[in-house]
């Protein structure tokens, strides 16, 4: 399953996987023996689903340089957001943008929101409330 949605020249994207359940099992599996409240939030499943899909994502764009990913709660659960600049397309036009990564039981979701980076503070806003409405 995939969406796609584009306002002007910016595009939110939501692709699902099945590949990234496997991970986020496998790292719960390995979790601390105090549970997730205790984990540190660079070691949850969630966070480790993200880092995963970080090197499929780099694929599709040049120049990708991502900050560091941060958990956060949304209406769907936690999940993972990073923010990053990259080169888009032949003439390699800068873009911004958020990569999310959401999980379910048999689903991974990767959400790309981008826009040229010269219009980020017009479109990050947006991105930022469509990221923190979206529920299961």
């Amino acid at each position: 399953p995939w969406a796609r949605f584009k306002d002007g020249t910016a595009t939110i994207s939501i692709k699902a996987s099945q590949s990234g359940t496997s991970i986020s099992d496998i790292a719960g599996a390995t979790q601390s023996p105090g549970g997730l409240e205790e984990m540190d939030d660079d070691l949850t499943p969630i966070a480790k689903v993200h880092e995963y899909q970080k090197s499929k994502i780099k694929l599709d764009y040049s120049e990708y340089e991502e900050q560091p990913g941060k958990n956060i709660d949304i209406p769907w659960g936690e999940v993972r957001i990073s923010q990053f600049t990259a080169d888009e397309g032949l003439l390699g036009s800068k873009v911004q943008g958020y990569r999310v990564t959401l999980t379910s039981v048999q689903w991974q979701y990767n959400m790309i929101c981008t826009c040229p980076q010269r219009e980020w503070d017009q479109y990050e806003p947006i991105f930022d409330h469509v990221i923190h409405t979206v529920s299961q």
